[in-house]
């Protein structure tokens, strides 16, 4: 089992963190996630002890306690299903592309972007590439246009 450690001050290190789950026992493994774009942390870890016992007694102990100026959350880590990780790996994606389209948007630029980001994480979550016309994905993808209207994206010079 991993431990799931929320709501971290950003001043928290690893060896902060291993040295609180160390009273409870052999850390195992601990990482701190950084944001890919920025650096910084994330504001949560992921720690991981020797024993589900010890795990456990550390969870029960340090649920919603103040470390660091921050009421921490600590609980049993569960892991993303597949289709969430795809949706939020398409998100990102399709986000990134967007962002590089019009760089300097305007409000109804990012409102065509909006839909054609939003329509492409639909049609990827759905299992078809966006523009695909099968009625499964069809039907998966909301309407964001009205019928008889196409939707124009926009880009700047």
């Amino acid at each position: 089992m991993t431990i799931y450690v929320g709501n971290l001050s950003f001043q928290a290190e690893q060896e902060d963190l291993v040295d609180l789950f160390g009273q409870y026992g052999e850390v195992r493994q601990c990482s701190l996630p950084l944001d890919r774009e920025t650096g910084r942390k994330r504001g949560f870890a992921f720690v991981e002890l020797a024993s589900d016992a010890e795990e456990q007694k550390a969870i029960d102990d340090l649920q919603d306690v103040e470390w660091m100026g921050r009421m921490i959350r600590v609980n049993k880590a569960t892991p993303v299903s597949a289709p969430e990780a795809v949706e939020a790996a398409a998100a990102v994606v399709v986000t990134a592309v967007a962002a590089a389209l019009v760089p300097a948007a305007t409000e109804a630029e990012e409102a065509a972007v909006a839909v054609v980001a939003a329509t492409a994480v639909v049609a990827v979550t759905a299992g078809e590439p966006p523009g695909a016309s099968s009625t499964s994905s069809a039907q998966a993808m909301p309407r964001m246009v009205p019928p008889g209207e196409e939707a124009v994206l926009l880009r700047r010079p």
